[in-house]
């Protein structure tokens, strides 16, 4: 498994505006409701428990292998602040996806 690249997101703009990449937001429904990246697609990663730390929600590696069957499909992988898109690029690089980069500040400054 290499290093998942990490771009500004000025920079992960600019791959789903002129390179062909989808910028798959891993908020909550309600977080992406509030605002989110034009045609983002949103896939929430993680299980809201309310009991320490969130495990991975289980529809998230399900919901992007329907969306995104391809696993070479370009993929910018974005949350709010970067914790969140940095465990779902772990998981999606470990699930076999090899075109994924993350937006490492979320899309504020989008």
């Amino acid at each position: 498994m290499s290093e998942v690249p990490k771009k500004t997101p000025a920079e992960a703009k600019k791959l789903c505006d002129s390179e062909g990449f989808t910028y798959v937001d891993v908020r909550t429904n309600e977080e992406f409701a509030r605002g989110h990246p034009t045609d983002a697609i949103n896939i929430p990663a993680f299980a809201i428990t309310g009991d320490g730390p969130m495990p991975m929600s289980s529809t998230f590696l399900k919901l992007i292998q329907t969306n995104f069957p391809n696993k070479d499909e370009k993929l910018v992988i974005g949350c709010q602040a970067g914790n969140r898109s940095a465990m779902a690029c772990k998981w999606l690089s470990e699930a076999g996806y090899t075109n994924i980069v993350e937006s490492n500040k979320g899309f504020s400054g989008w």
